[in-house]
């Protein structure tokens, strides 16, 4: 997807700025932790159970604390400060999930609010071509995909590289030349991303159409569900959902088994360099030239680098499925209202007795090329009573719509006492028409 076309989705994140402030302060924090926890674990292996006196300001510390730094004194320092820092890991990191979940139900909320205001207020010409079914996929599902991507693109990053860095530049200071070795996997991981991104998003969404096939098709069939019984449709019906069903899970399957594969293989490049780590890091311990503990919290290091590399990758596979459903929200946010309102509306009438609708020269159809309505012309005088006669498909219903202005004919008028339709307030014509439908609907619609 094109950057120009997020930028179009930008006030929905940007309403939610305040929050998602907090959150980045939240993500620092919660990198710094990652950084910190492994460091006790290296004053316990080769000070506390070593025995080698400490050195340095971790003993100036434990001078100014008043211990004496023997190997009691460090075990029990080294259990205090592991235990604060995974307690104070924990509390950041249920902070900053509800502060994700939270942020991610308000971006929802504001993105199916306006489809479904969109949606509502389309001609029934634009909901003809569309099933309902599919519009009700995209407020269901596709809505969520506008905080997917504000997580893939700004929150999760974050996280990722934040971390990152922090337990880098612990990792460099510990041992510069294994910390090459664990970035050297980097450019990998980069060209596996960019190469499996598109065929992810591509499958993602296929699933995304199938499963939209599939609820349209649902709610077809129980919309009309006395026809389908009526006519013994019913068997003719389940070899129909039968087809979606597997289209749909074959679909998933295809989707599925992408992103498997590219989380295999950013898998396998990270555990290659975490062993390629340990087998080099083993041989300076021997050669006296690193301590086990350093060795232990830099393999810890490494598992963590590894772990955020491979959270980079799921980041993007996230965003290229996020991007298959920006394009279906896209598809209703930018769609333009096909009965717009006239910028200096005109004031209607009041109705008498001299009153009259007048169809003049009015051509409609619902697909380009294919009209139903061919030049009507009609005038129908105030207290008069029409019946329309025709076949199925004749379009008598597709006439009648034009009087509340459902739609607008592509060539001709409709008029009410020499009044264009497309020339007065939506609100204004519509309240001066009563529609008394074959079905009745009752409220809340």
């Amino acid at each position: 997807m094109r950057a120009g076309r997020y930028r179009r989705l930008l006030r929905y994140p940007r309403a939610q700025r305040r929050r998602l402030s907090v959150l980045a302060v939240a993500t620092a924090l919660s990198a710094t932790l990652a950084a910190l926890q492994p460091l006790p674990l290296k004053l316990l292996v080769d000070n506390g159970l070593s025995g080698r006196p400490l050195t340095g300001p971790v003993g100036a510390a434990f001078a100014a604390l008043g211990l004496d730094g023997s190997a009691r004194s460090i075990v029990l320092v080294t259990a205090v400060l592991t235990g604060l820092i995974a307690m104070l890991a924990t509390t950041v990191h249920a902070a900053t999930a509800w502060l994700v979940e939270t942020t991610g139900l308000r971006l929802t909320r504001a993105v199916t609010v306006e489809m479904f205001d969109r949606l509502q207020r389309q001609s029934s010409g634009f909901h003809v071509t569309r099933p309902a079914g599919d519009s009700m996929s995209r407020l269901s599902t596709d809505s969520y995909a506008v905080y997917a991507a504000t997580h893939a693109v700004l929150v999760g990053p974050l996280l990722h590289v934040l971390t990152l860095v922090a337990v880098g530049l612990s990792a460099w200071r510990l041992n510069s030349p294994l910390t090459l070795v664990l970035f050297a996997a980097a450019p990998v991981l980069a060209v596996i991303a960019h190469g499996l991104g598109t065929r992810v998003k591509g499958r993602a969404l296929g699933f995304r159409r199938a499963q939209s096939a599939l609820v349209a098709f649902v709610t077809q069939v129980l919309h009309a569900l006395p026809v389908v019984q009526a006519y013994t449709a019913e068997d003719r019906n389940l070899h129909t959902m039968r087809d979606r069903v597997d289209g749909a899970v074959a679909a998933g399957r295809r989707a599925a088994t992408t992103e498997t594969v590219a989380e295999s293989v950013g898998g396998l490049v990270s555990a290659a360099a975490v062993a390629i780590v340990l087998l080099a890091g083993g041989h300076q311990v021997l050669r006296g030239q690193l301590t086990v503990g350093a060795l232990l919290v830099f393999l810890v290091y490494a598992r963590t680098i590894e772990g955020e590399a491979r959270g980079l990758l799921q980041v993007q596979r996230e965003l290229r499925v996020a991007e298959a459903g920006l394009e279906r929200v896209l598809e209703v946010v930018e769609s333009a209202r096909d009965l717009p309102e006239c910028p200096r509306p005109a004031v209607l009438p009041v109705v008498g007795r001299g009153s009259a609708v007048v169809f003049d020269g009015v051509v409609f159809g619902y697909r380009p090329g294919r009209p139903v309505l061919h030049g009507i012309d009609l005038r129908v005088e105030a207290g008069e009573t029409v019946a329309l006669v025709g076949p199925t498909g004749a379009g008598k219903s597709t006439l009648v719509s034009l009087v509340p202005r459902l739609v607008d004919p592509w060539a001709g008028r409709v008029l009410l006492d020499g009044v264009d339709a497309r020339s007065a307030r939506l609100s204004q014509w519509r309240g001066r028409v009563s529609v008394v439908r074959q079905q009745p609907l009752l409220l809340p619609v």
